[in-house]
């Protein structure tokens, strides 16, 4: 799990990666500890999908979520507000039907494909994410690692949460991320 928080000296990155399903309630301990500083929570997706998983592990665990209370902006929702109007700013050509066709994967609506992050960074921000891993294969990487303690293939995930010496296209997508947030 990255999270990211803004303090006096600027945006400070914690990644929490669970190296084995026996250190979860500690690892739920650590995430709490961070969590007792936001004032607002900020994802992409997050209300409906991050969010209820984080506190699902929570209840699972009989611990408290420490997020409940949060105020939380989910940047999707305005997104799809501000660009789902506007697909050819948005996204790229689409077939006559109003779908992107994408080899060998079901077709999306305009609404899905123009406001996926990646697509927003790419025609806003001008980010291209090179080497990215779909988010799909994301849990498979991770119970690969877990099964065989390799973490080559998770690197890349990890890479998505900017380090504090980031090089210039991560600090690019970082910025076009909090810059959205601050504008909403």
């Amino acid at each position: 799990m990255g999270c990211a928080s803004i303090d006096g000296r600027g945006l400070r990155v914690q990644q929490f990666l669970l190296p084995a399903f026996e250190h979860e309630r500690a690892l739920l301990a650590e995430v709490s500890g961070w969590a007792r500083t936001p004032q607002t929570l900020v994802t992409f997706n997050g209300r409906t999908f991050d969010v209820p998983l984080i506190e699902t592990r929570y209840l699972y665990h009989r611990l408290s979520f420490p997020l409940g209370d949060t105020p939380h902006l989910d940047m999707l929702h305005p997104a799809r507000r501000l660009w789902r109007a506007r697909p050819a700013i948005a996204a790229p050509p689409l077939d006559p039907f109003g779908r992107l066709r994408v080899d060998g994967e079901r077709r999306r609506t305009v609404d899905e494909e123009c406001c996926r992050l990646s697509v927003l960074e790419r025609h806003l921000a001008g980010v291209l994410r090179v080497g990215d891993v779909p988010g799909f294969e994301i849990p498979s990487r991770y119970f690969r690692f877990v099964r065989d303690g390799d973490a080559r293939p998770l690197e890349v995930v990890l890479e998505r949460v900017v380090p504090p010496h980031c090089d210039e296209r991560r600090a690019k997508r970082w910025r076009f991320i909090s810059n959205t947030a601050f504008a909403i």
